[in-house]
């Protein structure tokens, strides 16, 4: 299934790029039949804005829960007095992260979201170095 914000780019570009172009076929288009071709690419356009919309209002919200679960994980572990347990959640975190950015990383309605789940990514890695420096210094 094709996200309707590439569908409606995609329909964008296809209305710019033949808007002005000159027939060139032996069988050209009337100036009807190119106002009702053009008059259709404009419908489906306003139809997929409104789509692409609320498509872009559930990434955001979608994105954000993820984040939103990811840092609870990541706080429950600094929390957790059991290493391996702690470790384990911060896995989930981390691939809950992974995911994130993978999903939704090259969708510029999501940047800010991505962009945090990017340093808490980060952040959890420097958590867990140091953790370990830690751990093996006082062994």
């Amino acid at each position: 299934a094709e996200s309707p914000s590439a569908a409606l780019a995609a329909m964008q570009a296809v209305g710019t790029v033949y808007a002005d172009q000159k027939p060139v076929s032996a069988n050209p288009l009337s100036v009807e039949d190119k106002e009702t071709w053009f008059g259709l690419i404009d419908l489906q356009i306003r139809r997929l804005q409104q789509s692409a919309q609320r498509e872009r209002t559930e990434d955001i919200e979608r994105a954000k829960n993820v984040l939103a679960e990811a840092l609870q994980g990541y706080t429950e572990a600094l929390e957790m007095p059991n290493g391996k347990a702690a470790q384990q959640r911060l896995g989930q975190s981390r691939l809950l992260l992974r995911s994130l950015i993978e999903t939704y990383g090259d969708r510029p309605h999501t940047n800010d979201t991505v962009d945090s789940a990017k340093n808490l990514l980060k952040t959890i890695g420097t958590f867990e170095k140091e953790k370990v420096f830690t751990q093996g210094t006082e062994e």
